[in-house]
């Protein structure tokens, strides 16, 4: 039996017995995949070890402030200052782990309040957490109840709303999340249609008229929903739709937003990005290379019909959406404030820019089948930009991402890129 917690402390979440994670020492995160955030505290910790008089730091500052917070600097071309040219971290190698700030010891995992306990997300942009490497998360109890006194210092917290205007209790929106799940892990289903299940019954739901259902009509409601869209779901014939050239157009805006880098340090100014803009734009030339491992190829090259995913392609999506449904990091102050539904819909609306992703990166090795390592390298990208930039909370993205979500067309972007 887990340890009660302390007091003002939420109780842990259940952990997945199905994701695993260890540091396999790659350096990404310190290579600029993660900026750093420092409390005061932390940032005059730090100048007290003494780095100012070390040879290649004299005269550089140690922390970046950007937008009223404090950050480890960066160097532009080798990520953190404190990251050692021959790898590893300068202050771990020197202080031990205790004395890196507490974002770097916390990372990948991420602390989700949830009505009485903090659930654990990761951050899909760790090489190690992409591939499933290392020990499984369930076995890590020790370890994140060690550390959560530092993140989460309140022992509850309020429910998200189902939608605007409708609130429902932290045990019915896990009933919704239980039915998630079932979804998701339907046997016998193409994980696509599994995605166009999922967009069908968040859509059920996203309906002002069940603000006044009971608890118990909340009940039968998701379980004869549940059964009857896996019932339709073997059916389905998926039509392909081609989408009108504006909501194309707004698709190619959104993986934009998904393929950019932006960093702490200086990136690329606008002489750079107009014509990358513009070719997002046309859709008709080539796509724009906004990282270095995107290989030249034309948007036509991504369309078509490519066929159904291997199976262990869908298992990586598989344990990925899992993972944030169980967690439920999409919604709530871990999606910037979205209600539940909504946090939903943008979460499956990640589905086919993940596909679209993992093809572009089929294509830079001269192959329209995707493998294992293409679907970690897509999640790794998109999940490095979902709920993590304010650019996603700004009111035209907001409303590109609504007109993205409506229902036919999500599931006609689903259908195209997942098949």
């Amino acid at each position: 039996m887990p340890p009660r917690p302390r007091p003002g402390v939420p109780r842990l979440g259940a952990l997945p017995d199905y994701q695993c994670y260890s540091c396999h020492s790659c350096d990404d995160c310190c290579r600029g995949n993660l900026s750093v955030p420092v409390t005061p505290e932390e940032a005059e910790a730090i100048r007290a070890q003494g780095w100012a008089e070390e040879p290649g730091f004299v005269g550089r500052d140690l922390f970046i402030e950007h937008q009223g917070g404090l950050y480890l600097a960066q160097d532009g071309a080798t990520g953190c200052i404190f990251l050692d040219p021959a790898g590893g971290c300068r202050i771990h190698a020197r202080f031990g782990l205790e004395a890196k700030p507490l974002a770097c010891r916390l990372y990948p995992h991420v602390f989700v309040p949830v009505g009485r306990e903090a659930r654990v997300d990761l951050h899909f942009d760790c090489s190690s957490v992409a591939a499933n490497l290392g020990r499984p998360l369930a076995a890590q109890g020790d370890d994140l109840r060690a550390i959560l006194p530092e993140v989460i210092t309140t022992e509850r917290f309020a429910p998200v709303p189902l939608r605007p205007g409708i609130e429902w209790t932290q045990m019915r929106l896990d009933r919704l999340t239980a039915a998630f799940e079932a979804i998701l892990t339907a046997p016998d289903l193409e994980l696509t249609r599994r995605l166009a299940g999922l967009v069908n019954l968040t859509h059920v739901l996203n309906n002002p008229g069940l603000a006044g259902l009971r608890p118990d009509e909340t009940d039968t409601l998701l379980t004869a929903a549940t059964a009857r869209i896996l019932e339709a779901l073997a059916a389905d014939p998926l039509h392909r739709r081609r989408l009108p050239a504006g909501l194309r157009l707004m698709f190619r805006q959104h993986l934009g937003l998904y393929g950019r880098q932006d960093r702490l340090v200086a990136g690329p100014g606008w002489a750079q990005r107009v014509p990358h803009v513009l070719r997002l734009l046309s859709g008709h030339a080539r796509v724009p290379r906004l990282r270095p491992d995107w290989p030249d190829v034309r948007f036509r090259e991504l369309e078509g019909n490519w066929g159904p995913l291997p199976a262990e392609v869908e298992a990586v999506f598989e344990r990925y959406y899992r993972v944030k449904v169980q967690a439920q990091s999409f919604c709530g102050q871990s999606f910037h404030g979205a209600d539940y539904l909504s946090g939903a819909l943008a979460l499956w609306l990640t589905y086919p820019i993940i596909c679209w992703l993992a093809r572009l990166y089929a294509l830079a090795e001269g192959r329209r089948e995707l493998t294992v390592e293409d679907a970690q390298r897509a999640l790794r990208v998109a999940d490095h930009r979902h709920g993590r930039t304010l650019q996603q909370r700004q009111p035209a993205d907001l409303k590109r991402a609504e007109a993205l979500c409506a229902r036919e067309v999500l599931r006609a972007l689903i259908i195209t890129y997942g098949s």
